[in-house]
């Protein structure tokens, strides 16, 4: 079958390029599992089962991408990324809560109603959340669990360095992770943070993939903690693309405690977060993250493959297109 990513509802070609781990993955995967696939800015194929990544800021923008499906009896996926729980993101862009602001309050009302839209009118919704497929499933019928999972590792032949950081973490500054990098800098460990509102700012792959080449630990942390936000909803989720790309290369894991969409709890070293310096601590001074990452990574990709975790879903949407009506 031919998959085709369009991202024109990202903006111009030049921002893509924060978005590069989810298209290398989405690409490496269904290509893995036996697919064609293309990517592209704006062009839309109906022989194609056409996919968009969720990002759709307003109705209006989420009817003119249908009125085109229409038109044009075209067969459209989206994957969805965001956590959504009880109808509503329990966290933003940027780490800033939504409650309380007025204006951000607006945005992500008229964020969900466009992604709702979309949800009702695309032929099916993958979603790398559970939580967030469970929550779609009751907008679209054919909506699915799509794992991130292991597509090719690094060798370590391609990735030589001297490994001479402690800790690299990667991902945007908020209150919860600043304490938890605070609590790793009070036991004398090297920790280098990158990402929007860090020092060092966000970095592209080749810059961020030396620094976890030279890394020993690679750091998971949620956006904001527990009670961070609306009582009835826990905010927590692991980054899965931070996640996968460190097994990628070996790196020793160590993520706070994450009780939900979590499927990678196996292979990581998981405590509190006022317990991560203690453990980081503990991994470096013991050796012991030298033999527990490449350890952990092997289980994961042996254990996580994607031709055995997304495989049958990919193969489930095709049937259920077929059964719809939807000539493929």
């Amino acid at each position: 079958m031919w998959f085709n990513i369009a991202m024109n509802n990202h903006g111009p070609v030049e921002a893509y390029e924060a978005l590069c781990p989810l298209i290398d993955y989405m690409r490496g995967t269904l290509s893995k599992c036996g697919h064609d696939v293309t990517v592209g800015h704006d062009k839309l194929y109906p022989d194609a089962i056409n996919l968009y990544f969720e990002h759709f800021p307003d109705e209006d923008m989420a009817s003119k991408v249908l009125d085109f499906k229409y038109a044009n009896s075209l067969h459209l996926g989206v994957i969805a990324t965001e956590l959504m729980v009880g109808g509503t993101i329990p966290y933003a862009k940027h780490g800033i809560i939504y409650t309380g602001n007025p204006d951000k309050e607006k945005l992500v009302r008229n964020r969900i109603a466009g992604f709702r839209k979309i949800a009702q009118g695309a032929d099916f919704i993958w979603s790398f959340l559970e939580r967030t497929a469970l929550e779609y499933a009751q907008v679209n019928p054919l909506c699915q669990f799509f794992p991130v999972g292991h597509v090719s590792a690094v060798p370590p032949e391609l990735r030589r360095s001297p490994k001479d950081i402690d800790v690299v973490f990667f991902g945007t500054i908020t209150p919860h992770r600043v304490a938890v990098l605070k609590s790793l800098a009070a036991e004398g460990i090297n920790v280098m943070p990158v990402g929007r509102g860090f020092p060092v700012g966000w970095l592209p792959a080749s810059l961020l993939q030396s620094l976890l080449d030279r890394a020993k630990i690679g750091l998971n942390l949620t956006l904001h903690a527990r009670d961070d936000g609306r009582p009835d909803i826990d905010p927590r989720f692991v980054s899965c693309m931070r996640v996968t790309e460190m097994f990628g290369r070996d790196l020793c894991v160590v993520s706070e405690d994450i009780p939900y969409d979590n499927p990678y709890g196996r292979y990581m070293e998981s405590t509190e977060p006022e317990q991560i310096g203690r453990l980081c601590r503990d991994l470096l001074d013991s050796g012991r993250w030298e033999e527990l990452g490449p350890t952990n990574a092997a289980a994961f990709r042996r254990h996580m493959d994607v031709t055995n975790l997304c495989g049958p879903v990919i193969q489930n949407t095709i049937d259920g297109l077929w059964q719809a009506g939807r000539n493929l």
